[in-house]
């Protein structure tokens, strides 16, 4: 990413550990490796807006 590139709006949490991703593929390769007793990584995802 490019300082000249406008961050996203949503960020996706991984409920497990509470690590920040800005789409839900890097969240789902994150849970494969790191969380591999979560069968499917949408059952930890929770979607954080920017104004929260």
């Amino acid at each position: 990413m490019f300082v000249t590139e406008r961050w996203t709006e949503t960020a996706y949490e991984c409920g497990s550990c509470e690590a920040l991703f800005d789409t839900t593929q890097e969240h789902a390769l994150h849970c494969w490796d790191d969380h591999p007793w979560v069968p499917n990584p949408e059952q930890v995802r929770c979607r954080r807006k920017a104004d929260e």
